[in-house]
């Protein structure tokens, strides 16, 4: 599973660069007001444009949609071989110290490998879809092929993006992916029923994705490319360096993404089309608990690697305090709107759509419990313990895939809902014992204190045990 900006451009540059501020408390809040107010406008945009495409669609043919770009968003994490996230460190690092061949070195590079690996999947891809022509109905190998043509054009988009947003170009990042496309593709597919008369199919909504969504990638490739030029310099590489490191982030951006997908997956492999488009319309809704969040995330990721290398432990934990705070209540209330008015907003997709209320209570309680953890997922990433944090989403990774297995036969759409939602307890359950035993933190609006477990002085955190990378949030993954 990403967010548009909606703020003004001073509020974009207080985001970027909150070290700039005196009061972390004060820099929170105002970052993370103009943060929660841009979800809201992405979670909005992105709501209609899946309840238009609903009723254009129909159930059956809106489960192909979605559980086509379920696959294309995972397959795409693979194409960009973690060079989005590795973009996110190594641009911002190059342009401070002025290395200007080392920025051009890599950025031609990470082009050139998202290109290589992204169409080489396409290709095998395709292949096979040719080899399972007689086996498979024509209509979904027709969505398929067209997903798989989408493959290398969202992977260069995505790295593009990412590009964008290491330069702290944090409008121009959000607008292609967040805004522009969704509302592209609902209002020419609409317009397409309109002129022709004839009912839209998942082939007609592929289509019109390939031809916007390549536009796109090459408008945000010039825009990028725009804005590194002036920093370039003679091309230098450091190409064992870019190599591994994208290889870590690629495992941790994958795993991330099977946590976020699995369930929309396997609710469509073994229930059908149609039975993934009400649940996935009904994990978009319980998305909406995230929004405080996310964005609190946007805003904290930078603070939270600045005050752990200050050392100051009292100065952090009050940090983290308020940060919990903020997500806590713009949470709460907003799970108790879908808890109450779930059938009601399910309705709009459609009647058939009202079957996945029981599914939406149960994700949007493992929602809100996972974001009562706080900004747990960043805070284990920005302090230098990305290596745990991976595995311990990885665990959590394999449990999802098996409890789904396991519940979806059984429960159905309440089943994938379930097992969802119990990964997500568990894994920020783990990383909350982490960070309470490795930085006696608590990032929770809970009292309790780690520090009288342990006779290391509490005034100073333990430093970290790798470098904290300077990474925001990753494109299409979700944040923590």
């Amino acid at each position: 599973m990403n967010m548009p900006q909606l703020s003004t451009d001073s509020a974009a540059d207080s985001a970027a660069t909150p070290q700039a501020q005196p009061d972390s408390g004060s820099a929170l809040f105002r970052g993370a007001l103009g943060s929660v107010i841009m979800q809201a406008g992405g979670i909005g945009v992105a709501f209609a444009s899946q309840v238009g495409l609903a009723h254009l669609l129909g159930a059956g043919d809106f489960g192909q949609y979605v559980y086509v770009v379920a696959w294309v968003n995972l397959l795409c994490v693979f194409g960009r071989v973690g060079l989005d996230l590795a973009s996110l460190r190594f641009i911002a690092e190059y342009c401070s110290r002025h290395e200007g061949g080392l920025l051009r070195g890599f950025v031609k590079q990470s082009v050139l490998w998202a290109m290589v690996v992204s169409g080489s999947i396409a290709i095998l891809g395709m292949a096979a879809s040719w080899f399972l022509a007689g086996a498979v109905e024509a209509g979904v190998l027709r969505a398929a092929t067209l997903g798989l043509a989408l493959i290398p054009i969202l992977s260069l988009q995505g790295l593009f993006i990412s590009q964008l947003r290491a330069l702290k170009r944090v409008i121009l990042c959000q607008l292609p992916r967040q805004i522009v496309s969704p509302l592209a593709v609902v209002t020419v597919t609409f317009l397409v029923v309109a002129v022709t008369g004839r009912a839209a199919q998942a082939t007609t909504a592929l289509t019109l994705s390939v031809v916007i969504n390549a536009t796109l990638t090459v408008l945000v490739g010039v825009v990028s490319l725009r804005h590194l030029r002036p920093n370039f310099a003679p091309a230098t590489t450091e190409t064992r360096l870019w190599f591994s490191c994208s290889l870590s982030l690629l495992f941790v951006a994958v795993v991330q993404m099977i946590n976020l997908r699995v369930d929309v997956l396997m609710v469509g492999a073994m229930l059908g089309m149609k039975e993934a488009g009400i649940y996935t319309a009904a994990s978009q809704l319980a998305g909406l608990c995230t929004l405080g969040l996310v964005g609190v995330n946007i805003i904290a990721a930078p603070m939270i690697a600045e005050l752990h290398a200050k050392g100051r432990r009292d100065e952090f934990q009050r940090f983290l305090t308020q940060a919990s705070w903020i997500i806590a209540l713009v949470t709460l209330p907003l799970a108790v709107v879908l808890l109450c008015a779930g059938p009601w907003l399910l309705g709009l997709f459609g009647s058939e759509f009202a079957r996945g209320y029981p599914a939406l209570n149960a994700l949007v309680i493992g929602h809100a419990l996972g974001a009562l953890a706080g900004p747990i997922g960043f805070l284990v990433i920005m302090t230098g313990n990305q290596r745990e944090g991976a595995w311990i989403l990885g665990t959590a990774a394999a449990l999802n895939v098996v409890m789904n297995l396991v519940l979806i036969p059984r429960f159905g759409l309440l089943g994938g809902a379930t097992a969802t939602a119990i990964t997500t307890v568990v894994w920020n359950a783990a990383m909350l014992a982490f960070v309470g035993y490795k930085l006696r933190v608590n990032p929770t609006i809970a009292s309790f204190s780690f520090s009288r477990f342990t006779r290391l002085p509490t005034s100073r955190l333990p430093a970290p045990s790798l470098p904290a990378p300077t990474v925001p949030q990753a494109p299409e993954v979700a944040s923590r």
